[in-house]
């Protein structure tokens, strides 16, 4: 097999060269000596057992350290005989035959391993459902993925929805060739097209690129008509993360998928895995003046003792601050040297062209020679300065950037990441990191945080999930090579901070102001000082600096905890939302906070995410619950409706007037009558007396008088798909469709039985040629082609795990050969393992 495996890279454009006679090493560049893949192959005619696939598995991987290469593929041709996802965490793709036959074929894709492992859960995944979500890391290599999908189904109408026409671009570069069958159009475009436009697409599989961009008011309403129209059609949802932070924390692989959710490969997985390079993360101030500001004006507000030495000492700081944690040494002290690719995140255009001579000043005082600067925006053609600053490698190149980088882009070789950006969004702040980690890359880049990001975005949760995946990884894997680098943070400003806090702390009498805060103790019953008491807040919130550094006392720990005092400033904050929150439900009387509210809607929001990551005290979840807290995002959303419908209703006028709200209230009462509410749910939509007869049951039983007609005709409720009432055989499958998803009414459920209604077409025909093949069998009848094409084609389908476990026990009570052999004395015999039934 190595030499059939080496010629098919090779023809593919990559380089591969043969290792210990049964391996091959590939690197997908020509014009480089780097091994990205390292893959092992066999021939043998039985399936490869798990003990083999152990040995291997731990070869490949000390091969590979020895290049610095963590792609590993196994290839048996005859398939394997045990659960291949075992090795998902350890960067293994096992390929049987048709990865061969895909190897040989015009259209092949190479997948990493963790692609191809995706694109198989995928597969497996639109089995048991028709939409599917697939959340990837930033720089994994989504758009293969999707691209992978259009090859291996050329035939098929293929919508692809994306954010932006460079995103589609991309995934069209590893298309092969144009197909008339597959379409790539942007969100905006979608929203803007008629229902008529939509209804003529006919997609049979919808791909929707950062789907989390559909929770946008107008981009999702377009996405909403498209699948309301295509009902047929299966839909995978790709993106990096499936939150809208700032959009009260939905989860919309909830929303549009059901929570289905095939591959979850988050950043701290990618990292450990060397899927991604892990990176240098190096956290710093690139402005200390609002810091330096704010103090001075605080000692010279005081009285004259001191005021001297304090002013020294604060110059002393800032001093500190500019000889070692300012952003010229910083940068001398961890960019990398030689020719580099720096991307810098700006705030916006007119933050970004106040900053070009800054930056490149920085990289001048660092010791930078050669500098070429880029910017780019929305304002601006930026993809001509993409490829140029991609292609020139001569000296420091800094490309200076507003948003058009944060998502679906990615420009290859950058070394560092300036983030200048401050950041609430962990969205935005990911998208930022991933511009600099790609797939397979062998170099770490560097991360330089000067805008306290780390601090702000709670990226505690990312180092803790590493450490989790790392330690998994050390008790899984027997070779330490595959171990990475650990991911920590350097944080250049923590000393000149706890300076800094301690300083301020001792510039007023303690006992002075500890009095001011045993006052508003006495007078409010905590600790809790508000913001706009800003000296005092400010004062209170030095301690915690303070006590990490050892400049308060045990007394003074006491005297401060006996008024309440948290030393966890989220506790702190915690305590003052939820104040707000139920002074919310009293004032209002209701429990669904509006988005017009958007600190509490967004602090309502994280309560829910902490608490299904079970990072929520039950204390905090008992006091949320006695205010009638909802915790399911899809609730509050069913609440906020059910609450606009009513108020329609009791103000006297028709939902016929509001389409959004009648189509609603019509979905609810169908659900209603179907059983497929909850209890709390049915009681409130009882309590509407929606009448939907008129529109939904008229129309059905209109459709089904045509039915009945169809089948007194012709015999049977099966309607081929040249049939000329193009409606009537819509409807049909509709039917179909409601059926399986449990849609339809006992009602609806038992007319359609009255006319012997074909739930699932491809089951009967399924179940015909079965019973053809055991008849064959009985009679000793050699089939004929179609039916031993028919034969192959369930090998295919166990083999790519697309055969449901009812139909191999059928098969396999009949004896079939799962693998066929060719020295049998007849078809029988290389077919079934026991010919004689």
């Amino acid at each position: 097999m190595l030499p059939y495996l080496t010629h098919s890279y090779s023809r593919l454009g990559f380089k591969a060269r043969t290792e210990g006679g049964d391996c091959a090493l590939v690197g997908f560049s020509r014009e480089s000596n780097e091994v990205d893949l390292v893959v092992y192959g066999e021939t043998s005619q039985a399936a490869m057992p798990l003990d083999k696939a152990v040995q291997i598995a731990d070869r490949l991987e000390r091969i590979g350290a020895q290049y610095k290469c963590f792609q590993y593929k196994i290839v048996s041709k005859s398939g394997f005989d045990f659960d291949t996802s075992l090795f998902e965490a350890r960067n293994i793709a096992f390929c049987d035959s048709d990865y061969l036959e895909s190897l040989a074929s015009e259209n092949h894709i190479e997948l990493f391993a963790h692609n191809e492992n995706a694109y198989r859960q995928i597969c497996k995944a639109f089995i048991r459902s028709s939409r599917v979500a697939a959340i990837q890391a930033t720089g994994t290599g989504k758009s293969l993925i999707i691209a992978k999908l259009l090859t291996d189904n050329p035939d098929s109408r293929i919508l692809v929805v994306a954010p932006s026409n460079y995103i589609l671009n991309e995934i069209g570069k590893y298309l092969p060739a144009h197909n008339a069958n597959h379409h790539r159009i942007t969100y905006l475009r979608l929203a803007m097209m008629t229902p008529q436009d939509i209804a003529a697409l006919k997609p049979q599989f919808i791909v929707l690129d950062e789907f989390h961009r559909c929770g946008a008011p107008e981009w999702g309403r377009g996405v909403e008509r498209l699948i309301a129209t295509a009902t047929d059609a299966k839909i995978l949802g790709t993106s990096a993360t499936p939150i809208r932070y700032l959009d009260g924390a939905r989860n919309m692989a909830d929303e549009l998928f059901d929570g289905n959710v095939a591959v979850n490969l988050s950043l701290a997985k990618s990292i450990v895995r060397h899927i991604l390079p892990t990176p240098k993360y190096v956290s710093a101030l690139y402005n200390f003046d609002s810091n330096y500001n704010a103090l001075k004006s605080k000692i010279n507000r005081n009285s004259k003792q001191n005021k001297k030495e304090h002013l020294a000492q604060l110059n002393a700081i800032k001093r500190r601050w500019e000889q070692s944690a300012g952003v010229p040494k910083i940068l001398s002290k961890h960019m990398p040297s030689g020719d580099s690719k720096v991307l810098v995140f700006c705030k916006d255009i007119e933050h970004l062209e106040s900053m070009r001579d800054t930056v490149c000043g920085w990289f001048a005082e660092a010791g930078f020679e050669k500098i070429n600067l880029y910017t780019v925006h929305s304002d601006i053609d930026h993809e001509p300065i993409f490829r140029e600053f991609e292609q020139i490698g001569d000296g420091l190149n800094i490309l200076l950037c507003v948003d058009i980088l944060n998502e679906g882009i990615h420009v290859k070789g950058v070394d560092a990441i300036l983030m200048l950006r401050d950041t609430s969004s962990p969205v935005i702040y990911y998208q930022q990191m991933g511009r600099c980690l790609t797939a397979n890359r062998k170099i770490a880049p560097v991360i330089f945080d000067l805008v306290n990001n780390f601090s702000n975005i709670k990226v505690n949760d990312l180092l803790k999930e590493y450490n989790t995946e790392y330690d998994a990884l050390v008790n899984l894997s027997k070779s330490s090579a595959v171990l990475t680098e650990k991911f920590f943070v350097i944080d250049e400003v923590k000393d000149i901070f706890e300076l800094y806090n301690a300083l301020s702390n001792s510039i007023e009498q303690w006992e002075v102001r500890y009095a001011e805060a045993l006052e508003f103790y006495n007078r409010h019953g905590h600790c809790r000082v508000p913001h706009n008491d800003n000296s005092l807040w400010q004062w209170l919130r030095s301690h915690r600096d303070g006590r990490r550094a050892g400049l308060v006392t045990e007394a003074q720990i006491k005297k401060l905890e006996a008024i309440g005092f948290s030393w966890n400033p989220l506790d702190e904050q915690w305590e003052k939302m939820f104040d707000t929150y139920r002074d919310y439900v009293n004032r209002y009387g209701q429990v669904i906070v509006e988005k017009r509210e958007k600190t509490l809607w967004t602090w309502v929001a994280a309560q829910r995410v902490k608490a299904k990551k079970g990072i929520l005290s039950q204390e905090r979840i008992d006091r949320l619950n006695e205010l009638g807290f909802i915790w399911s995002v899809l609730d509050e959303r069913w609440m906020a409706q059910f609450l606009r419908v009513k108020d329609i209703l009791q103000s006297g006028i028709s939902l016929k007037e509001d389409a959004s709200a009648k189509e609603w209230a019509y979905i609810q009462k169908r659900r209603w009558q179907c059983g497929k509410l909850p209890d709390w749910q049915n009681e409130l939509i009882e309590s509407l007396n929606i009448d939907t007869e008129d529109d939904f049951q008229k129309q059905w039983n209109a459709m089904y008088a045509k039915m009945v007609d169809y089948y007194r005709l012709h015999n049977t409720s099966i309607i081929p798909d040249n049939y000329s009432d193009r409606k009537l055989l819509g409807w049909m499958r509709t039917q179909r469709v409601s059926y399986n998803k449990g849609k339809l009414t006992d009602y609806q459920k038992e007319k359609l039985e009255e006319i012997n209604f074909v739930w699932n077409h491809f089951d009967k025909l399924w179940e015909e040629k079965f019973q053809q093949l055991k008849n064959a069998l009985e009679t000793n009848v050699i089939p004929d082609k179609k039916l031993r094409m028919w034969c192959t084609i369930q090998r295919q389908s166990r083999r790519r795990s697309k055969l449901s476990q009812e139909k191999i026990d059928k098969l396999d009570s009949i004896g079939f050969k799962w693998v066929a052999t060719t020295n049998g004395a007849n078809w029988k015999d290389n077919n079934f393992i026991n010919p004689t039934l």
